[in-house]
């Protein structure tokens, strides 16, 4: 495995277990999930960017 998928890898799981996190939050308000999606996308985005 290269480095990159490597990296996609992780991300893709850390995206994973933020979703699974934000869809367990159920009191949550609709807006924080989707802003936790969004910031965790970014990032994401950004890291895979940096490689």
């Amino acid at each position: 495995m290269t480095q990159q998928k490597l990296v996609h890898f992780f991300l893709k799981k850390i995206y994973f277990d933020i979703f699974k996190y934000t869809n367990r939050m159920k009191t949550t308000s609709f807006s924080t999930k989707k802003y936790f999606l969004t910031v965790s996308s970014a990032s994401i985005e950004f890291t895979i960017g940096t490689f």
